[in-house]
């Protein structure tokens, strides 16, 4: 199973540690992915604040029909993992020993 990536400063980068936590589904237990864990992840954390406070001037400058269009760019990036979230999010909200 792929453990997932933080997306830090336009980059899909591992956690500073190697230690990952199961995300488990609370209906039944069954792990659905794996994601970065440990002590590092305050370094993890201040990475991602510290290329976001760089990123925030730039941004600020954008126009609103340039964001616009960068968010409209990133559809065909939602759609392709649509099936995938239609399956995992009502999994990762259900209570224990319902039928889901």
């Amino acid at each position: 199973m792929e453990t997932l990536k933080n997306f830090i400063d336009g980059d899909w980068q591992s956690g500073c540690e190697n230690q990952v936590l199961n995300v488990h589904n609370p209906a039944n237990q069954e792990v659905l992915g794996k994601v970065p864990f440990g002590k590092g992840d305050i370094k993890d954390v201040e990475s991602a604040v510290a290329a976001a406070a760089a990123a925030l001037p730039e941004w600020r400058r954008t126009s609103v029909n340039k964001r616009g269009n960068l968010c409209s760019g990133s559809k065909p990036y939602w759609k392709s993992i649509n099936k995938s979230l239609r399956k995992l999010l009502p999994q990762s909200v259900v209570k224990p020993g319902s039928n889901l």
